[in-house]
């Protein structure tokens, strides 16, 4: 390793962990000891960093788990050493803080600082999550298109935890079937239908309650599938409501967008950088009435009526309104 210290943040956990990870299976294959300390702990880092002064050592790598809790000038001592047989590695949960000197000397190391940020805008979240499921299928020997990766998405969310030990199932699936190509009833049944139809813009035309965009989006869903596509599009569209009307629900409460995503399970960021975006012209009351259209709109061809497509566009144009 060319420097001594190295530092790994970022609010992509997943990712950052991965990295953590590879750099500690290479040192591992390449002899090297693997030690970890609490930065809370001044002394135990010291400690781990000094390792008997000049006396002829092991090669270490020492992770620092909660390093902005360690001291900082023994940080900067270790880096402007120039030991290359104790390496300080700084495993920091989130995006060190321009202004503060753990910050600034984690920036100041350059190429030694790996950074995973989450996106910041709600757009990017489909276009990372996109990245990052053709690369994990590609890691399997699968080939996974962006088209059917959006709708996979989609289905799943944009966890990237989550998303990865889905398509570790599918990819096997797809091994067992002897595909190289992840395809849509590897994803489950009706896939491929939803895949062609994109149904995504729905979701956003109902997060805008744009009644315009709503007609044109479920125009096209009917002319793209085969009989009445009622039953399928609510299914889809349920999830997303759920989760708005959970969010819903915890702004009227008042809680903050961290405590919000901890209370439902959901990450912070994608809480505050796109759910909140697309609650932002509903409240739960609506929610709750929109949830009852989807409801209504299913029975509706369980029961058999004539024109079930009609009266669930009817009623979600009404709500929307």
């Amino acid at each position: 390793m060319k420097s001594s210290v190295y530092a790994i943040t970022g609010t992509q956990d997943l990712l950052r962990r991965r990295h953590v990870q590879k750099i500690v299976r290479e040192q591992e294959k390449n002899g090297w000891r693997i030690d970890r300390v609490d930065g809370t702990r001044p002394h135990d880092v010291r400690n781990a960093l000094f390792q008997g002064g000049f006396i002829i050592r092991d090669q270490a790598l020492v992770i620092i788990e909660k390093p902005e809790k360690a001291p900082l000038d023994a940080l900067e001592a270790h880096a402007q050493s120039g030991d290359k047989q104790v390496v300080a590695l700084l495993d920091y949960e989130g995006n060190p803080k321009k202004n503060t000197k753990f910050g600034k000397f984690v920036l100041g190391l350059g190429k030694a600082h790996a950074n995973f940020p989450a996106p910041e805008k709600s757009w990017e979240f489909m276009d990372v999550a996109v990245d990052f499921c053709i690369k994990e299928a590609k890691e399997y020997g699968k080939e996974l298109k962006p088209d059917l990766a959006r709708v996979f998405i989609s289905r799943v969310g944009y966890d990237l935890g989550i998303l990865a030990f889905e398509l570790l199932k599918i990819t096997t699936l797809a091994e067992i079937g002897g595909s190289k190509e992840i395809k849509p009833d590897h994803i489950g049944k009706g896939m491929a239908a939803i895949a062609e139809a994109a149904v995504e813009p729905l979701t956003d035309a109902l997060a805008s309650r744009n009644r315009k965009k709503i007609i044109q989006v479920l125009e096209r869903l009917k002319r793209s599938h085969k009989g009445d596509p009622t039953i399928r599009i609510t299914k889809y569209i349920q999830s997303s409501v759920f989760k708005w009307l959970g969010v819903a629900v915890m702004q009227e409460r008042g809680l903050s967008p961290r405590h919000a995503a901890a209370e439902l399970g959901l990450n912070p960021w994608v809480y505050e950088k796109c759910l909140l975006a697309q609650v932002s012209r509903w409240d739960s009351a609506d929610l709750r009435r929109l949830i009852e259209v989807l409801a209504l709109s299913r029975r509706a061809v369980l029961n058999g009526h004539l024109r079930p497509w009609t009266e669930f566009t009817a009623r979600l144009l009404h709500v929307c309104g």
